[in-house]
């Protein structure tokens, strides 16, 4: 009996033996793996951070790209400005147009108020006017005259879409419409 006793010890010492041995085995293959994961994990942090240092650059270059345009469109600006206000200066800071609106049906039944005589263009700038009730004339001069047959949009475009872009373009302006009530300034 002692004889199988020490034949089964044996045979166990040797099942342990081998079980240690594959567990040695295993826990050398996790070691083996956990570093070649660690090396490969160092691998892609490395990249990682040569790729976020090529982003940095590019941000850095769009930076100073953007920095560069906005130099330039200050300077594009100030050229504008400079061009504007030499463009005002030459024309003059103010301009007064005059409109004479066509006559209403009552004037036309009453023989009209007064006898009116427009320039041939709109840039000549004198309009004539003689009273026909009381015979009196004068002689008046703007920077345009419009007759009764211009067009509210060729009015606005010629007189006041340049005010409406100085303004557009941060100047201070004012359009201002005087006449006698009836008139026609809403015309």
């Amino acid at each position: 009996r002692g004889a199988q006793a020490a034949a089964e010890a044996a045979a166990e010492l040797a099942t342990a033996r081998a079980e240690a041995a594959a567990l040695l085995a295993a826990a050398h293959n996790a070691e083996v793996g956990a570093e070649a994961r660690g090396s490969e994990a160092r691998l892609q942090l490395q990249a990682a951070s040569v790729e976020a240092a090529e982003a940095i650059a590019q941000i850095e270059g769009a930076r100073a790209e953007a920095a560069v345009a906005r130099a330039r469109g200050e300077a594009d600006a100030k050229a504008l400005r400079a061009a504007h206000d030499a463009a005002v200066e030459a024309r003059g800071n103010i301009r007064v147009f005059a409109r004479v609106r066509p006559p209403l049906p009552k004037e036309m039944a009453e023989g009209g108020l007064a006898a009116i005589s427009l320039p041939a263009r709109p840039e000549d700038g004198s309009l004539g006017l003689r009273s026909v009730s009381e015979g009196k004339a004068g002689l008046f001069s703007f920077d345009r005259v419009y007759g009764p047959a211009v067009a509210t949009a060729e009015l606005y475009d010629e007189g006041v879409a340049p005010v409406v872009k100085s303004f557009c373009d941060g100047f201070s302006v004012c359009v201002f419409a005087y006449g006698q009530t009836g008139s026609g300034k809403t015309h």
